[in-house]
């Protein structure tokens, strides 16, 4: 389990354009040190699963049309060849696919013809730190497609209930499985959070105790951290707001009120981000005090 004692500053990617300036609208320029693509699919029914990670992008078609529900998984964007084939089977806009490997988008959610395109950021583990991914998805009528930068993520709980085979999701369509997606994506935050209360409570009590100069570094860095997790979850309010008040074509009437179990989450999330911004300057009017 991820903690927050050994851990190093949330890594995020700072602002980098590849594509030149001038580029054609759709043109995909991936970051040069991106991953090659690797597809992950899960096909299934209520009664059948089928679980694989293919390398012909053609076998997408078959699948899409055999299984009741499809959830294309890629991870790694590295080849706009893979991505473009991608896109060409299942219909994705070139605007959108152009989002898809600019990995610095802000969450947001938009509707095209086909398909509705979702932005989110996803925390994910990695060599005792955190860092965060942007996580694309588009949702389709019998199938969704799901892109990242890295195999790292946080939906294991997502893959192991449609497994497993009792859920809900295995008896539900594509909305339902973008539902679930979003919901592990925004859970995420609340153990990572956890481990900074405890932190700071801890940090209170050695203040008191015994002050010492580098714990000023100590708030500072938690500020800096919990400043990044609210800029990337701030957004997402919006994009649930969109999705449990607009109607689309893709999303149906019982998965909006589920959506609207992720908004709860969503605020309680901002909540707890300011309210430990507001614990650490207390924390730095307490240790300059003393």
């Amino acid at each position: 389990m991820f903690k927050l004692g050994f851990r190093k500053k949330i890594k995020q990617k700072d602002y980098q354009r590849f594509s030149p300036p001038g580029a054609a609208p759709g043109t995909l320029v991936p970051a040069p040190d991106s991953e090659k693509p690797v597809i992950r699919i899960l096909a299934y029914g209520e009664s059948d699963l089928l679980e694989n990670e293919i390398e012909n992008v053609s076998d997408i078609n078959e699948l899409i049309e055999h299984w009741p529900v499809t959830w294309i998984d890629v991870s790694g964007l590295g080849d706009v060849k893979v991505i473009r084939q991608i896109g060409n089977i299942c219909n994705l806009h070139r605007l959108a696919l152009e989002d898809v490997v600019t990995t610095d988008q802000r969450p947001k959610v938009e509707e095209y013809e086909n398909d509705l395109f979702l932005v989110i950021r996803m925390l994910e583990a990695m060599d005792m730190s955190l860092a965060i991914d942007q996580l694309s998805m588009f949702i389709c009528q019998d199938y969704i497609v799901t892109f990242q930068s890295t195999r790292s993520d946080c939906l294991d709980p997502v893959r192991d209930r449609i497994k497993k085979g009792r859920s809900k999701v295995r008896k539900s369509g594509a909305d339902y499985l973008a539902y679930s997606i979003i919901d592990a994506v925004i859970d995420a935050y609340f153990p990572v959070l956890e481990e900074y209360g405890k932190k700071i409570e801890a940090l209170e009590d050695r203040i008191l105790e015994n002050p010492e100069s580098h714990m000023i570094t100590e708030i500072h860095e938690i500020r800096r951290d919990l400043l990044v997790l609210r800029r990337n979850i701030w957004p997402v309010r919006e994009v649930l707001t969109s999705l449990t008040r607009e109607t689309y074509p893709t999303i149906s009437e019982e998965t909006r009120i589920y959506l609207r179990d992720c908004y709860d989450h969503a605020l309680r999330i901002v909540d707890l981000i300011e309210s430990y911004r507001l614990t650490c300057k207390d924390l730095m009017d307490l240790y300059l005090s003393l």
